[in-house]
């Protein structure tokens, strides 16, 4: 009865019969069956807050109840479904901690994505970690591995993380996409543990492997940093143009890119240049903003811009010697002036620099969301 009423709308009507039969039967033990079955019932079609306020009232009714933790489970779920996170996460970490409810492992992958959503990346690789012993499914299982290797690294455990990705390497139910993260990451550990060279081999690796997807752009990004840091500046702006050739789709990366090609540029000496790439960002309203907020900020610390030529070392003087004087030649009066129709000719790029093309500065209007990896 009261799901062909709440199917309806017409939960009101269940309402008052609940309470009619109550009335009658004050001593019947199927109240609390019914009452649990309605409040469910809410939950699964989807309309959460009336789904909470009958949850509430019977989680008060029958603390004690053998169906609280599920109750508490769906609770918690319809508060976060609701927007409300904070509650949502309190709910949450005690049905964890109860571990009763039949949803126990879905609660604790739903905490450790929020936990790692809040940065709290200890506390997520933890129920990472929990979610992998606990459960037999291996998809869940595969995901679990990937959040906690994700939650190693961001906590600056750059062995455990190499250990969490050689093992989602070969994991049954990982998919192409993880198994590509997991060579990301080897990268990465190396990076962060300043084996630069070890980097640069795994992350060549991995950009290879992944030439569809944003773990790709972001190895190539990544190499591209490595070779900055190993002072290898030509190579380092080759590999970053390579992900505006090759990754385009992938706009965070591409604009990190150019960012580090005007740091290379930069680093060399060459401000004409580096200056000239980050005016390109900026004028060309590069799609993410943080982009150019990093090209604006860089602006504001570069030098002045160095003269290609540097002048003559001066010669000593001698006694100079005395020629015959001889009329000056005679000066044109006017500059010539540039033939008509012709444009000014403008300055070749310094030799043996690589150039970026302005035009390729522009980036794309959306880049596909993966938000776990483009951090």
């Amino acid at each position: 009865m009261q799901e062909s009423l709440t199917a309806l709308g017409r939960t009101e009507e269940f309402d008052a019969a609940l309470a009619t039969f109550k009335a009658q039967n004050p001593d019947s033990k199927a109240t609390e069956s019914v009452e649990f079955e309605a409040a469910k019932s809410l939950y699964l079609a989807e309309k959460y807050k009336p789904a909470i306020l009958r949850l509430e009232s019977y989680l008060k009714q029958y603390p004690q109840t053998a169906l609280g933790p599920d109750a508490r489970f769906f609770l918690a779920d319809s508060y976060l479904k609701t927007g409300d996170k904070q509650q949502g996460l309190t709910r949450l970490r005690e049905v964890v901690t109860e571990g009763k409810s039949e949803f126990v492992n879905r609660a604790v992958g739903r905490l450790a994505d929020l936990e790692f959503e809040n940065k709290n990346y200890a506390e997520a690789a933890k129920y990472y970690e929990r979610l992998r012993g606990a459960s037999n499914n291996r998809r869940e299982v595969a995901n679990a591995t990937l959040g906690q290797m994700r939650s190693l690294y961001e906590t600056g455990d750059y062995a455990g993380t190499r250990r969490v990705a050689e093992e989602l390497r070969t994991q049954a139910g990982a998919t192409a996409n993880a198994t590509n993260a997991a060579l990301l990451y080897l990268g990465k550990s190396s990076f962060g543990a300043g084996n630069l060279d070890q980097a640069a081999t795994e992350l060549t690796a991995a950009a290879a492997a992944a030439p569809n997807d944003v773990n790709g752009a972001e190895a190539q990004y990544y190499l591209a940093e490595t070779l900055s840091k190993q002072k290898k500046y030509e190579e380092a702006i080759a590999a970053a143009l390579k992900v505006n050739s090759e990754f385009s789709n992938y706009a965070l990366w591409q604009g990190r890119a150019f960012l580090l090609v005007a740091d290379a540029y930069a680093a060399q000496g060459d401000n004409f240049q580096a200056r000239g790439t980050l005016n390109s960002i900026i004028d060309n309203n590069f799609p993410v903003a943080e982009i150019v907020e990093g090209a604006k900020q860089r602006l504001k610390t570069l030098g002045a811009d160095q003269p290609d030529d540097t002048p003559a070392p001066a010669t000593p003087k001698t006694a100079p010697t005395k020629t015959p004087a001889k009329a000056p030649a005679k000066a044109p009066a006017t500059t010539p002036a540039a033939p008509a129709g012709k444009p000014a000719v403008k300055p070749a790029p310094t030799k043996g620099k690589t150039v970026v093309p302005r035009a390729n500065l522009q980036g794309t209007t959306t880049a596909p969301a993966d938000t776990a990896t483009q951090r």
